[in-house]
């Protein structure tokens, strides 16, 4: 079967780690960029050239830093809530709408394992 991919990207100048800013982006890109002709089977995101969590950030001046840090704190409390009590313990509301959606384990699904995981020796 011939799956044509779509690939698009872009970059900003202001290094976040608020999962919100990254999926708004993502899927403005998204919308942009694929006119609905056929149904997906999947999308998929990608970070390049990151910086440290803890790098030094130009404040805009017309950017919100109180909400931008609200939210980073908000994305802290979620991972911490995840790691103590499993991925399926703090989930967005629009997964309750969709049974098949919130089936999906985004960590233990697409777990990456190390070059050495596979490594027979």
């Amino acid at each position: 079967m011939n799956c044509p991919a779509l690939r698009a990207a872009e970059s900003w100048t202001t290094p976040t780690n608020v999962s919100i800013e990254i999926a708004r982006i993502a899927f403005d890109l998204f919308k942009r960029n694929y006119s609905w002709p056929k149904p997906l089977r999947g999308i998929g995101v990608r970070g390049a050239d990151l910086c440290p969590a803890d790098c030094a950030v130009q404040l805009g001046f017309f950017s919100n830093e109180e909400k931008r840090e609200k939210l980073e704190h908000i994305d802290k409390a979620v991972d911490t809530l995840r790691q103590r009590y499993g991925y399926r313990s703090v989930q967005r509301a629009v997964v309750y709408t969709d049974p098949v959606l919130g089936g999906i384990n985004a960590y233990d699904d697409h777990n990456i394992h190390p070059v050495g995981y596979f490594h027979t020796a």
